[in-house]
């Protein structure tokens, strides 16, 4: 009986540790998509601005020929 007490507690606290690591898990899934989004609106805003130094660099490249 008593060993069978001590694997329910066993038991009780893996069950708890797994659903405290299951909510860990969300949160940081949200915070990769959060990070993913972030990591895409600057790599897009990074082409818009070499796009733009493309547009002001070649008038001034084209004036010192």
């Amino acid at each position: 009986m008593l060993s069978r007490n001590a694997l329910n507690v066993v038991k009780n606290d893996l069950i708890a540790k797994v659903d405290q690591l299951s909510g860990e898990q969300e949160a940081l899934k949200g915070d990769l998509e959060a990070a993913r989004q972030a990591k895409l609106r600057l790599e897009n805003r990074i082409k818009d601005l070499e796009e733009e130094l493309r547009r002001w660099a070649w008038p001034a490249g084209r004036g010192s020929r």
